[in-house]
């Protein structure tokens, strides 16, 4: 009986590489502790921007392994300043987001820098976030501060599949750590200053027409974009195995499950519409 040897050997992250890598941030607030995930798929270690040291610890790892670093306050993004926080005329912000569209200010809220008018840098298509942070006598206290400003970070790297680069197309590097703490931080409070979240028709609808009415006719979108739709496959890639038995929760009239996957049993779950047929999921 001959056996063959089976090609056992483990890929290591090297300067050549290309890897996936679910990242966790981790950081405070006064109000409590928050962590904000990514599933990042395709990273060029040659080409791509990662932080420093975040990179030492990523040198040799393979996949399965988790890694940690630590990212004192001012040293991964740009410290607090005060001339970022100044005052403007509420008639600069302008409410009218898209035609028939209209948001009124609130304190502690986000908005995209593009809506302020006569601000030195500001263009209308700026969709970088500041914070309003005080409303009075016709004044609107901004704060164009980073929200993670002034904080210390966490960041911790479970390292998934890792393979080599076989040809180099050129284009553009990304920065990760811009990506990974672009949205994090705006959860928190302002200065521990309650967030204004509501107004006089907070719950109100812009359609008040029953339900019934809407899913009167088979309503066949996708609810999240095709980059959304691959990172939760690749999720969902990560978990499940041929001849399992599934329960494909919120599958509606399409799954976003991987198609190389053969089940023991498939069973979708998702609301349909009264006119629909029944689609396979």
């Amino acid at each position: 009986m001959i056996s063959r040897g089976i090609d056992m050997e483990v890929k290591r992250i090297e300067s050549d590489s290309i890897v996936d890598v679910v990242f966790h941030l981790k950081w405070k607030s006064e109000n409590g502790t928050h962590t904000d995930g990514y599933q990042a798929s395709r990273i060029n270690i040659w080409r791509d921007f990662l932080h420093p040291s975040l990179l030492d610890k990523l040198k040799n790892r393979h996949a399965g392994e988790r890694i940690e670093v630590c990212l004192k306050a001012d040293d991964a993004l740009p410290k607090f300043e005060a001339k970022n926080l100044f005052v403007i005329k509420t008639s600069q912000f302008d409410p009218q987001i898209n035609v028939g569209t209209a948001v009124k200010p609130s304190v502690g809220r986000f908005y995209p820098k593009g809506l302020l008018k006569g601000v030195s840098g500001v263009f209308k298509a700026n969709v970088q976030p500041f914070r309003c942070v005080q409303l009075n006598n016709g004044n609107m206290t901004v704060d164009f501060n980073h929200p993670l400003s002034g904080k210390d970070l966490v960041l911790s790297a479970v390292v998934g599949k890792v393979e080599n680069k076989r040809i180099e197309r050129g284009g553009s590097s990304v920065d990760w750590l811009e990506v990974l703490t672009d949205g994090p931080g705006m959860q928190g409070r302002w200065q521990s200053r309650q967030t204004d979240f509501f107004n006089s028709d907070a719950f109100s609808r812009d359609d008040e027409m029953p339900d019934s009415g809407f899913y009167s006719e088979p309503r066949y979108v996708q609810h999240i974009d095709d980059t959304a739709i691959e990172m939760v496959r690749n999720t969902y890639g990560r978990f499940l195995k041929d001849d399992m038995r599934v329960l494909d929760l919120m599958s509606s009239w399409k799954s976003h499950l991987p198609e190389n996957l053969s089940f023991r049993r498939l069973v979708g779950l998702g609301l349909m519409s009264g006119n629909s047929k029944k689609i396979p999921v």
